[in-house]
């Protein structure tokens, strides 16, 4: 008798491949080295942040509001097509609180998207 020849089925091959690969990460997990990081906060703690930052933002507006130096600025329109302003006390707090928590979360994201036009 010849020696036959034996082919195998690409698609077969892949799907074998496949199911092993499959098992072998069911049975030792995967790779650690694929997961991300991430650095884990306590609810706690993030409230007592929140709580802390607010308050500062609150006495800059009030501090603001004490000397009567408002500077407002056109924030935008309402969806009714109404003038939107910010004063600087609202600018000052919304400083404290974002760079207060860039501060003490710096792997956190913190977003925001502010665009002013002079009144």
């Amino acid at each position: 008798m010849a020696p036959a020849n034996i082919k195998i089925n690409p698609l077969g091959g892949a799907i074998f491949i496949s199911c092993v690969l499959l098992l072998f990460f069911y049975i030792f997990g995967f790779p650690t080295m694929f997961s991300i990081d991430e650095e884990r906060v306590s609810m706690k703690e993030l409230l007592s942040a929140s709580i802390v930052l607010a308050r500062r933002g609150g006495a800059k507006v009030l501090a603001i509001r004490r000397d009567d130096t408002l500077d407002t600025q056109k924030k935008g329109e309402t969806k009714e097509g109404a003038n939107e302003y910010v004063s600087r006390g609202d600018m000052q707090s919304h400083d404290q609180i974002y760079y207060g928590f860039k501060k003490l979360y710096p792997k956190m994201s913190v977003s925001c998207l502010l665009v002013l036009e002079k009144v």
